[in-house]
C-alpha cells in the first residue's frame, strides 16, 4: 500500500494534522491473525531495524499495521514539538484517572541534580501496608500513599536522571516522547488485538490473586524427604501457579469480565486469576523459542540495544548486556510477590495502572527469603496483604522492623529498579487491563555484599 491508499483507509484521518487522537484500527487487509510466528530460530523478514540489523519483525503484515498507524498516531518529531506536547497532555487526561498524594505532605521527595545521602525516604513497611491494603486493588480519584521516589521530566531533567541511574537509586521517568507513542499506540482500541492475533503465548494462572515465581530445582528435600529418602521430613512442596498457553483476546476477557464468585465489585482476591506474557528474545542466543515476539523491538524502540537515541542511552545501562524485552499483561488485582532481581532493570508501564512497594537490599533479613535451593528463591515467604498481626510478628519478628517506600506508575511512566532492590508488584484497577515492559541491562556489585550476607552468595 502506499501512502495515498494507506490514509485512504483509516477513516477520518487528516493526514497533514500534526496530531490525531487514536481511534479503532481497521482491519489489516488479508487475515493478519494467521500470519507465521516469528521466532528465534525462524523469523521473517529478520532484519528490520535501521539501528540494530539483527532484531525486529519485518514481516510484510507487520509493516503494513505500522504504516496505517504511524499516519494516524505520529510519531514524535523533532521539528513538531507540539505533536509530543499534545500526546502527553492526552494521555494524563485520558489515562491519568487517579491522583496520589503523600500520607506524609512534610515528606515529599526532594530531587535535585544527584541524589540526596537519604534518598530515597522509608517509612515502616507495617505503616504502608495498613495504610493500603494489597488486596485493595481499587483506582479511586484519590489517595495517599507513602512515595519516596521521584518523578523526573525526561526533557527537562534528563542529566538528573542519569545520575540517579549512576547512583544506582530508584526514580520514575515521565514525558518521554518515544515512550508516550507506545502507550497511546498500545491503548488505541483494536491494536493489541491486530498486533497479537489468536497466536498463543505463555500466561500463569493462579487460584487467587497471588503469583510468586517458582522454578524446579533438584533438592529432594523441597519434596518432603532427606537425601537418603529414609522419612518425611516437610509437606511436600507444590507449584504456587500453573503455567498455560493462551491467546491475548483470550486473556483480555478474562480480565475485563466480572467473574461471577466476585461479591466485592472490584475484584475479589480469591477467585481466580490470569497473567499475560510476552518476550521480545532480540540478540540473545538462548530465549523463547517458539513463543517470541520480536516485534517488541520495532514497537518500544526506546528499549533498543542502541545508543542512537537519548531513552536508549538512559534505560539500557549496557546494552551489550541486555536480556530482552519481557512485558506482562496484568487483570486488577494481580500480586507479584516481593523479591529481588539480580541485573539492573527499566519497567515501562504502557497501560492502566501498578502500584510497587520497594525497600533497599539492606531489608534482606527483615523481609525473610526464601533460601537459595527454594524454587521461589529470591522472594520474601511472608504474604504481605495479610495485616501484620501478632501471630505474624511472633513467626517472623524482624518483619516489624522492615522499611519501604512505594509509588504508584501510571501510563508512560518509566521505573529505574537497581540490582537487588525489593520490589512487590499490585497491578490496580476493576475489569481495566494493565501492562509493563522492562528489560535489563548489565549488573552492578554496590548491593552485592548485603544480597551474600543474606545467604545469596
Amino acid at each position: 500500500l502506499d501512502q495515498q491508499q494507506l490514509t485512504a483507509t483509516v477513516t477520518g484521518v487528516q493526514p497533514n494534522g500534526d496530531y490525531i487522537a487514536p481511534d479503532i484500527i481497521p482491519p489489516l487487509p488479508g487475515n493478519a491473525n494467521q500470519r507465521p510466528h516469528t521466532n528465534r530460530k525462524n523469523r521473517p523478514g529478520f532484519g528490520f531495524d535501521e539501528h540494530q540489523p539483527k532484531i525486529g519483525d519485518s514481516s510484510p503484515e507487520y509493516l503494513t499495521l505500522r504504516a496505517i498507524t504511524d499516519i494516524q498516531i505520529k510519531p514524535p518529531s523533532p521539528t513538531k514539538p507540539s505533536i509530543a506536547q499534545t500526546r502527553r497532555t492526552h494521555i494524563e487526561q485520558t489515562l491519568h484517572t487517579a491522583t496520589y498524594t503523600h500520607a506524609l505532605p512534610a515528606h515529599e521527595p526532594e530531587c535535585p541534580l544527584h541524589p540526596p545521602i537519604n534518598y530515597p525516604q522509608e517509612w515502616k513497611l507495617v505503616d504502608i501496608l495498613q495504610n493500603w491494603n494489597p488486596d485493595d486493588a481499587r483506582i479511586l480519584p484519590s489517595r495517599s500513599i507513602y512515595r519516596g521516589l521521584c518523578y523526573l521530566n525526561f526533557t527537562t531533567q534528563y542529566q538528573t536522571a542519569v545520575n540517579y541511574r549512576n547512583a544506582e537509586k530508584p526514580f520514575v521517568v515521565r514525558g518521554d516522547p518515544s515512550v508516550d507513542w507506545t502507550t497511546e499506540r498500545w491503548n488505541t482500541p483494536g491494536y493489541l488485538e491486530t498486533l497479537l492475533g489468536e497466536r498463543e503465548h505463555r500466561a500463569e494462572y493462579s487460584v487467587n490473586n497471588h503469583f510468586m515465581y517458582w522454578m524446579k530445582r533438584r533438592d529432594s528435600s523441597l519434596r518432603g524427604h532427606t537425601k537418603k529418602k529414609k522419612k518425611q521430613t516437610a509437606a511436600p512442596w507444590e507449584p504456587p501457579t500453573e503455567n498455560i498457553l493462551m491467546s491475548y483476546p483470550d486473556w483480555l476477557e478474562k480480565a475485563t469480565t466480572p467473574h461471577p464468585q466476585d461479591t466485592t465489585g472490584w475484584g475479589a482476591p480469591d477467585i481466580p486469576h490470569w497473567y499475560f506474557r510476552l518476550i521480545g528474545c532480540g540478540a540473545m542466543t538462548h530465549c523463547d523459542d517458539g513463543y517470541s515476539t520480536e516485534a517488541l523491538f520495532n514497537e518500544l524502540e526506546f528499549f533498543e540495544p542502541t545508543d542512537e537515541r537519548e531513552s536508549n542511552r538512559l534505560y539500557l545501562t549496557k546494552a551489550s548486556d541486555q536480556k530482552g524485552i519481557h512485558c506482562r499483561f496484568g487483570m486488577g488485582g494481580v500480586i507479584a510477590e516481593a523479591h529481588f532481581d539480580g541485573s539492573r532493570n527499566m519497567i515501562a508501564l504502557l497501560g492502566g495502572e501498578r502500584r510497587y512497594i520497594l525497600s533497599h537490599p539492606d531489608q534482606c533479613e527483615n523481609i525473610y527469603l526464601h533460601p537459595k535451593k527454594h524454587p521461589s528463591s529470591r522472594h520474601s515467604k511472608i504474604d504481605w496483604s495479610h495485616r501484620p498481626t501478632l501471630d505474624l510478628l511472633k513467626d517472623y519478628p524482624k518483619f516489624g522492623s522492615a522499611t519501604a517506600n512505594e509509588v504508584v506508575l501510571q501510563a508512560g511512566d518509566v521505573l529505574y529498579l537497581p540490582q537487588h532492590w525489593f520490589h512487590y508488584i499490585i497491578s490496580l484497577g476493576d475489569g481495566e487491563p494493565n501492562f509493563q515492559c522492562n528489560t535489563r541491562s548489565g549488573n552492578d556489585s554496590r548491593y552485592h555484599k548485603l544480597i551474600a550476607d543474606c545467604g545469596f552468595q
